[in-house]
């Protein structure tokens, strides 16, 4: 499936591609995500649950500082040679990928992106980056990079994003009169318990940014 203007647009309710911050689109079997060319001021990604098999198209992502694709198709450990140069990105998850499978991954991973202080989930430690770089990672077998896909003509588009299902946040701000927020709030709290570990920690940051802005 490819990743689409219009369901990116869809989506976000952004304007623009070039509009975009944050982007949620976890479960829907994505695997070309060219678009991501067009989303230079993209800062949070969660795309868990897809079919992606190549890191390629986000070393477009030059602001981006939170990653998610837990349960992808990323084979190699080369392919973190296209994270090298997003120097603002600092969490990264990349658990149930074949490529976490190598004893040596989560060290790798940390002398490779050392702007990184999270790794799927867990702080990294002064202990873990004096370990990474003590490590002789020569002679590991990390596979060759995946070049990105090229774009396809006619992409299949995801309904789940056309026809999203039904919004309790929505129903509780039309039910009108006062105690509007209680049952907002309510909404939103139940939506929570539909999102998997990535998507909640992606929810955690929009909150903590939105709160230092007010």
């Amino acid at each position: 499936v490819v990743l689409t203007e219009q369901l990116v647009l869809a989506r976000t309710k952004a304007s623009s591609l070039a509009d975009v911050r944050n982007l949620n689109l976890w479960g829907n079997d994505l695997t070309d995500m060219s678009i991501l060319k067009k989303m230079g001021s993209v800062e949070v990604l969660s795309l868990s649950v897809n079919k992606i098999s190549s890191l390629a198209d986000f070393s477009c992502c030059s602001n981006l500082t939170e990653l998610y694709l837990r349960k992808n198709e990323i084979a190699s450990l080369s392919d973190l040679e296209y994270l090298v140069g997003l120097s603002s990105l600092k969490t990264l998850w990349l658990s149930d990928n074949p490529c976490a499978s190598h004893e040596l991954y989560r060290l790798y991973v940390i002398s490779k992106l050392p702007t990184l202080t999270k790794l799927d989930g867990d702080d990294i430690t002064a202990e873990q980056r004096a370990q990474a770089a003590r490590t002789d990672f020569s002679s590991m077998k990390l596979g060759k990079p995946v070049a990105a896909q090229a774009p396809q003509p006619a992409p299949r588009s995801v309904p789940s994003a056309a026809a999203p299902p039904s919004n309790p946040a929505a129903s509780a701000r039309g039910g009108g009169g006062g105690g509007g927020s209680p049952n907002v709030l309510s909404a939103v709290l139940t939506l929570l318990n539909d999102l998997d570990p990535d998507a909640l920690t992606a929810v955690k940051s929009r909150c903590d940014q939105l709160l230092r802005g007010r």
